[in-house]
Parts: C-alpha cells; structure tokens; sequence
C-alpha cells in the first residue's frame, strides 16, 4: 500500500502592528510504501521507549518494546531493573497506513527505520524469536561483535519451543544466538536446560534435516 507521510506543521506566534498572527510553516510531502499487516521498526528519542510504547498500548497498536533485567547499583543498594533491549527502538505491527501515520504522530517518535528510501520491513519469526528468548532464556546480552555462523536450529519442545536460533561456543558455553541484521546486533543468552542437544532439531538450508 502507498501513501502520503504528511510532515509536521510547524508555527509561531508574529507580533506586528498591534496584531498578533498565527504563521504557520508547512513541509514536503514524504511518499511512503508499506505493506499491510506486517512488522516494522520505529526509533523514538532517548529515554521515550516506555513512553512512546504505551501510548501504542492506549491506541491499540500491537507493539513489542523487548527489555532485559540488569543489576544496577546505587551508593549500597543494588537493584535489579528493566532496561531496553535495544535502545530507542521499537517493533510495531501495522495493519494499515493509519497507523503508520498514528505512529509517527506520537510524542517521543522520531521516524521509521528505513532500508534506502523504503520503510524497513520486520520478518514476523525475528520477532518471535526475540520474544521467546528474553522471555525464557537466561543471561541475555546484546553483542554488536561479528559472531561466525554456528549451527541454525529449531527448538522442537520445552518452553521455547518453536525458537529458531543458532546455538555456538562462547565462554566455554554452549549458548544460543539470534541475528538482528538490520540493527548490527545479535542477542546472545543461555538455555535454561543443561541438555540442551536434546531439545534441538539441526536445520539445513532452514528446513529440519
């Protein structure tokens, strides 16, 4: 689907002969092409993720906002916090142009992430598989490293079952991996089952062998 992206309207107040005026700035129009139904990625401003993705909750506009718990210490205190996975981004499932306006019109949004002139489109298993392994496993971190390819599997049963990551060598441990190739990140974590071979069926060309 395409559409218009109307930019923002800006204005000041204009004091002049005893009056004041309203003056009003408007922008170009920005064509946007986008799929319906389909995940995409929106950058909002620093510190605004919480914000912004509540304010989607209230506008019933399916998002996922991903966070990891981090022990955080304070003089003698320490405590244990939710911080964003990815700072400033946030997922969003848009199911029509609206809410692609909807989205941009929200306070603390910045702009959709974009491959060239194209809004970024999200493949709809990255995001499941973003939300099976901060939601099960443990001791996730985000690695910008370049990571050599491991071995791509599927998780056949347990609690994250249907997970498709690829499972390498790091610190000695066998951990899983999952590549956000469009953020230059990968999201490392351990399983929560010490056999973990058990629970894996090895994936060739991304079909089960």
């Amino acid at each position: 689907m395409a559409g218009f992206r109307f930019q923002r309207v800006d204005f000041f107040l204009k004091f002049g002969s005893g009056m004041m005026q309203i003056v009003f700035i408007s922008h170009n129009l920005i064509p946007v092409r986008m799929r319906s139904n389909h995940w995409y990625l929106i950058y909002t401003r620093p510190n605004q993720e919480r914000k912004v993705f509540e304010k989607l909750s209230l506008m019933q506009i399916e998002a996922f906002f991903p966070t990891r718990k981090v022990v955080r210490t304070w003089v003698d205190k320490k405590r244990c916090i939710d911080t964003p996975l990815f700072a400033s981004y946030i997922f969003v499932f848009l199911k029509d142009i609206g809410d692609y306006y909807d989205c941009l019109a929200i306070k603390g949004v910045l702009y959709f992430v974009r491959i060239g002139k194209e809004i970024a489109e999200i493949n709809g298993a990255l995001v499941n598989n973003l939300k099976l392994t901060i939601s099960w496993a443990k001791d996730v971190e985000v690695s910008t490293n370049r990571f050599r390819r491991g071995e791509q599997v599927v998780i056949h049963k347990g609690a994250l079952s249907d997970l498709r990551c690829e499972v390498l060598k790091s610190d000695g441990r066998s951990k899983i991996l999952v590549r956000v190739e469009l953020l230059n990140r990968s999201i490392l974590a351990s399983f929560p089952s010490e056999n973990l071979a058990s629970l894996l069926i090895l994936l060739v060309n991304g079909e089960p062998e």
